[in-house]
C-alpha cells in the first residue's frame, strides 16, 4: 500500500480534495453572507458563523465543525504555492464539509417523517374512547382539539395519575369521564412546528428541554406551525434515531 499522502487526492471528477474542499467552504460563506449581512473580507467567517447560529439551527449545531473548517481552509490557502498544494485535506473530511454545508443550505425537512394521520381527541370524548384508541393504536399520546384549536397532550401517565387520584379518593371510575377532565392531570411538554421546519429545530427543542431538565413528550407538525390548525404528524422521543439517521444521511 502506498504511503504517498497525496493517494486518493483527486475524485471521480477530477478534482482535487483541496478544491472540493474550496469550493464547499465557499458556498458557506456565502450562506453566512446572506444569514449576517456580512461580508467576508471584512468580517471573520467565525464572528460570521456565530451571528448566524443565533438564526440558523443547522449552524449552530456545527459551529465548532464550521471554525475547524475555516483553520484548515486558512492552511491550504496559505499553503499554495508553485502551482500546488502542501496541506491537501484527507478525503474523510472533504466529505464532511460538503455534508454539512449541504446540511446547512438545504436541510431536511420535518415533513419526511409525516407517516400518517394523526389520532387526535375531542375534550368531550370519553375515557372509554381513549381506552379505545390505546387498543386500536397502541400510542402513548393524543393531541386534543376543540373547535379553537389545541387544547393539551392527552398521555397514559396523565391517565394513570388520574387513576390513582380516583384510588386514593375513593372514587368510582366512571368510563364516561370527558377527556377534558382527565386532561387536567397531563403535565407533558409538547410544541408545535410547521411541515418545512429542518429537522434540526426538531432535535434542538427536544435537546433545549433536556437542558433544562424537562421532557419534551411530542412535537406536533401542522401547515404553518400553529396550534389551530389540524395535525399532519406527530414526532416523539421513539423517533429521535431516526431524525439522527436522516440528518447524518443528509436526508438521503
Amino acid at each position: 500500500m502506498s504511503g504517498d499522502p497525496s493517494a486518493n487526492s483527486v475524485s471521480s471528477d477530477g478534482r482535487s480534495n483541496s478544491d472540493r474542499f474550496l469550493a464547499a467552504f465557499a458556498r458557506l460563506e456565502d450562506a453566512l453572507e446572506a444569514l449576517t449581512g456580512g461580508r467576508r473580507h471584512r468580517e471573520s467567517f467565525a464572528n460570521m458563523a456565530h451571528q448566524a447560529g443565533r438564526k440558523n439551527t443547522s449552524i449552530r449545531m456545527f459551529e465548532n465543525d464550521l471554525r475547524e473548517f475555516a483553520e484548515l481552509r486558512n492552511a491550504i490557502v496559505h499553503d499554495r504555492g508553485h502551482g500546488y498544494v502542501i496541506a491537501e485535506p484527507h478525503a474523510e473530511i472533504v466529505a464532511e464539509i460538503e455534508r454539512i454545508t449541504d446540511i446547512v443550505l438545504d436541510p431536511p425537512r420535518v415533513s419526511r417523517v409525516l407517516d400518517g394521520p394523526v389520532v387526535a381527541l375531542r375534550p368531550d370524548q370519553t375515557l372509554a374512547d381513549v381506552a379505545g384508541a390505546i387498543r386500536q393504536t397502541g400510542y402513548a399520546q393524543y393531541p386534543v382539539y376543540d373547535d379553537d384549536g389545541l387544547v393539551g397532550l392527552l398521555t397514559y401517565r396523565a391517565v394513570a395519575r388520574w387513576l390513582a387520584a380516583r384510588f386514593d379518593a375513593d372514587e368510582p371510575v366512571d368510563p364516561l369521564t370527558p377527556v377534558a377532565q382527565v386532561l387536567e392531570f397531563a403535565n407533558s411538554a409538547h410544541a408545535v412546528v410547521a411541515k418545512n421546519a429542518p429537522v434540526l429545530d426538531v432535535l434542538e427543542l427536544f435537546a433545549e428541554n433536556a437542558r433544562h431538565g424537562r421532557h419534551l413528550t411530542a412535537v406536533l407538525i401542522t401547515r404553518r406551525g400553529a396550534d389551530d390548525e389540524p395535525p399532519l404528524g406527530i414526532v416523539t422521543a421513539a423517533d429521535l434515531p431516526r431524525l439522527y439517521d436522516m440528518v447524518e444521511r443528509n436526508g438521503g
